[in-house]
């Protein structure tokens, strides 16, 4: 027989008594008494049923009498898939269009439109490497949009490149955000024997953005490379 209180409002807390059964009999002392005004009901059941109640219910059995096994019982926990369950259609539209920032980038690398890219960019921009990840300065700063050509034009001097993004994570903040990305860039050229290589760069950009005339810029990226690895490529 097990009593439970049907549908709480809210956690229930217990609160101990000296009226309880006592250490011997069961695995407390206390007795947890249903709140004031809600009724209990027992529960019959027979070997082999289950019950399925709220963690948050008041619920409460007899001692186990059976001497060869122990009472079992199971808890389920859940939570939200994401902390984002319920964000209004404008953050969503507005994660987006970040995403799709990214992505661009890595798509005017990798088709070699300077162009394309530097206008991802709003005209003040900040562009910084880090060939080294944990140096405290860094390898080149560039400030302003028309700085940037140089260092995309400089992508042409490899035969191919691929430039796979990964996780991302994004900070919003009205008409600015934050955020951080991933990415494996794979780098491919010739030697002048004509041995292909490849180096493949792990990078991860730091990014500000804001959103002018409604669209999403880099207002900075930091690009940092973790690692790098040179190898020969065959075809």
């Amino acid at each position: 027989m097990a009593p439970v209180v049907p549908r709480p409002r809210g956690p229930v807390h217990p609160r101990r008594s000296s009226a309880g059964r006592g250490a011997e009999l069961s695995f407390t002392s206390g007795l947890v008494r249903a709140p004031a005004g809600l009724p209990v009901v027992q529960s019959e059941m027979r070997p082999g049923d289950v019950l399925f109640f709220h963690g948050s219910a008041v619920h409460g059995s007899l001692p186990n009498t059976t001497t060869d096994r122990f009472r079992r019982s199971l808890i389920f926990e859940g939570a939200a898939l994401s902390s984002h369950a319920s964000i209004s259609p404008q953050e969503a539209a507005d994660r987006l269009a970040i995403r799709e920032l990214i992505d661009a980038y890595a798509h005017c690398a990798d088709r070699r439109d300077a162009e394309g890219q530097m206008a991802l960019f709003t005209d003040d921009t900040r562009f910084l490497v880090y060939m080294d990840a944990t140096a405290a300065e860094p390898t080149q700063e560039l400030h302003g949009r028309a700085a940037l050509a140089p260092v995309f034009d400089n992508l042409n001097s490899y035969r191919a490149t691929t430039h796979f993004n990964g996780q991302s994570t994004v900070s919003l903040a009205g008409d600015r955000a934050t955020g951080e990305s991933y990415c494996l860039a794979h780098h491919v050229s010739f030697g002048e024997d004509d041995e292909r290589t490849i180096m493949i760069a792990s990078i991860r950009y730091l990014d500000e953005f804001v959103k002018q005339g409604g669209e999403w810029y880099f207002a900075e990226r930091r690009l940092m490379v973790d690692w790098t690895e040179t190898r020969p490529c065959a075809p």
